[in-house]
């Protein structure tokens, strides 16, 4: 133990002792602390005017206790490398009253298997702030050939009175890397799925088509395509499973009895191939479950590889007809696949016949813990629906559910949870989430629609909390099933992330796409933007069918948003973001060129959590 001699200090009369690593401040042997400090009765020192409670120890002395980092959370990316400003992350975490300045360091030669005792020997970036956030001043320095960007470690350390406190726990993010970007090239890579779509002359195949460049180039369809399959019903990033530095797609296929498979297709400089790395059929087995109908990707127990998170809404408990279960699949460092078989499996709370528990998935870091929590979907619980939320951890998704929220407004089959989007919307490093009851009735009449946002925080959401915001539907228009798609993104690159919502149904189905905007004040009442179609054929278009963000070509590092219409063969349109957000006009039309069976589209669109 090192013994330090304040002798600059009048009040001291001999040696105090620090605890390591710089931790609470211990009184010398003769019982004497620095100026400004009295020896309590645990021997350590403590500022004077501080509370030491009845015995004199009841409350933590001073700098015994690390900064509690927010965000990144582990597995956060940060955009694009050709960006100079996503290569200078946004750290927050939460203030502690005894510093008076804070130590951030940043490195990229920890031990991706034992990240958390990284010893930051040669970090790259070390700055310090007065203030509890901090944007990096330099860029961090990136690889630029596939894949692109690199994996940073983060600490954090108060300090005050030339006394500092331990360092944080140690946390990772992917800078100037794409959570869509399966080629490792920077760009998005959009994967637009269509069930319905005919291969060679088969009905009902389904295929995704792939744009590694506009329009698209090539479509994946399932392995022994057949008749049923309605392959592509769900295309999402699974985010990096196998911690190569690439982003990994499924694509989930009916099958002909419904059970439901997942297909996984790892990145890589030749991504994608025709034939999945991986098939995970429905671990039960069971036949009309609907497993792989919603699926999301992130790293909830963050060992620093994605997991993969599988609905199957009519899937049956024990003795319940379709309550509905969901599936974890973790990335894992000994095997570049997934498990065949599920680590985790939730079962509805409820145990209630026809809920369609895992209808919608979301994640998020509601609790600014570091580990990516689950949010999961019942929409016809209770005849209105219900969300569950599940906190994740070093050992898992947690069950049971931390939160259950209900519908504020209670409106029979309200549809609530038909569509979940996570994001910090109002930029305080806690993410939110924003729930569609897209059927709830209005003034107007029935399928109005409406939103409500719950808001994260220090303790994640609360049970059974009342939303932060309910948002409406700008027209109250009837039939028009305001909140059909939800998806959540930074557009205009402020830190604060933007709702979209779809009424799909709206104006006879023409259909509306409503865009608000994140603010430190949260989100507004009413849209700041509504897009429409830029070119209308009829009033079956269904634009806002399906929605999708990604960074595309020339990666910018705005996030760009993509919106499909059924209508004829299906079209995707990407709306640019920019530091003023999305643009009203001027969306550029991603055609679909030769394909099987003719069809864009879409049944989905490929997109990432924020």
């Amino acid at each position: 133990m090192v013994i330090r001699c304040a002798v600059a200090l009048a009040a001291v009369a001999a040696c105090y002792r620090p605890s390591p690593p710089n931790g609470a401040l211990q009184c010398s042997l003769d019982g004497q602390c620095p100026d400004g400090y009295r020896c309590a009765a645990d021997s350590t020192c403590w500022r004077i005017g501080a509370d030491l409670g009845d015995a004199g120890i009841d409350a933590a002395p001073p700098f015994t206790r690390a900064p509690q980092p927010i965000s990144p959370r582990n597995g956060a990316t940060t955009g694009s490398v050709k960006a100079a400003r996503s290569r200078r992350p946004l750290f927050r975490w939460r203030p502690l009253p005894e510093a008076t300045s804070y130590e951030i360091q940043v490195d990229d030669s920890c031990d991706p298997a034992a990240f958390r005792s990284c010893a930051f020997s040669s970090p790259e970036a070390s700055e310090t702030t007065s203030a509890s956030s901090l944007r990096l001043s330099a860029g961090l320095a990136v690889a630029t050939q596939a894949p692109v960007g690199r994996r940073y470690y983060w600490r954090v350390r108060g300090c005050g009175d030339a006394i500092c406190t331990p360092w944080s726990e140690v946390r990772y993010l992917d800078v100037g890397r794409n959570s869509t970007d399966y080629t490792g090239n920077g760009d998005s890579d959009l994967v637009v799925g269509n069930a319905g779509a005919s291969v060679n002359g088969t009905a009902s195949v389904g295929a995704a088509y792939v744009t590694l460049g506009m329009p698209l180039t090539l479509a994946l369809t399932p392995p022994g395509a057949a008749f049923g399959d309605h392959y592509g019903y769900a295309t999402v990033s699974a985010g990096d499973v196998d911690g190569d530095g690439y982003a990994d797609l499924a694509v989930s296929a009916e099958v002909i009895d419904q059970s439901g498979h997942v297909h996984l297709y790892r990145g890589g400089g030749n991504w994608p191939t025709a034939t999945p790395s991986q098939t995970l059929p429905n671990p039960e087995g069971q036949t009309v479950a609907f497993f792989g109908h919603a699926m999301v990707g992130g790293d909830l127990d963050g060992d620093g590889r994605s997991d993969l998170v599988v609905g199957a809404e009519i899937e049956d408990g024990v003795g319940v007809f379709s309550d509905g279960k969901v599936f974890v699949y973790p990335g894992e460092a000994s095997d570049p696949d997934l498990p065949a078989l599920p680590r985790w499996t939730l079962e509805n709370p409820g145990r209630q016949e026809q809920g369609y528990f895992g209808n919608a998935l979301a994640i998020g870091d509601f609790d600014g813990d570091g580990y990516a929590d689950l949010a999961v979907a019942a929409r016809q619980q209770d005849a209105i629906g219900r969300v569950f939320v599940y906190r994740g951890g070093p050992a898992g998704v947690a069950a049971p559910p931390s939160a259950t929220l209900d519908d504020p407004v209670i409106t029979s089959n309200a549809g609530f949870g038909y569509a979940l989007a996570a994001g910090d919307f109002d930029g305080d490093g806690y993410a939110d989430l924003a729930v569609a009851a897209a059927f709830e009735a209005g003034t107007a009449g029935p399928q109005v629609g409406r939103v409500h946002v719950f808001h994260g925080g220090p303790g994640g959401i609360a049970a059974r909390a009342m939303p932060w915001r309910s948002l409406d539907n700008p027209t109250g228009q009837a039939n028009s099933i305001y909140g059909w798609a939800l998806l959540a993104a930074d557009f205009n690159a402020d830190d604060a992330d933007d709702l979209v919502v779809s009424a799909t149904y709206q104006d006879t189905a023409a259909g509306r796409v409503y865009v608000y905007h994140g603010d430190p004040t949260g989100l507004p009442a009413l849209p700041s933007q509504t897009l429409n179609d830029p070119a209308p054929a009829n009033n079956n278009d269904f634009f806002g069918y399906a929605l999708g963000a990604g960074d595309r070509s020339p990666g910018d590092g705005f996030v760009d948003l993509f919106v499909g219409a059924a209508r004829d063969a299906g079209v995707v349109y990407r709306f640019d973001g920019s530091p003023t957000g999305l643009p009203a006009a001027g969306a550029i039309e991603i055609a679909g060129g030769s394909v099987p069976g003719g069809d864009l589209g879409p049944s989905s669109l490929s997109s990432a959590p924020p």
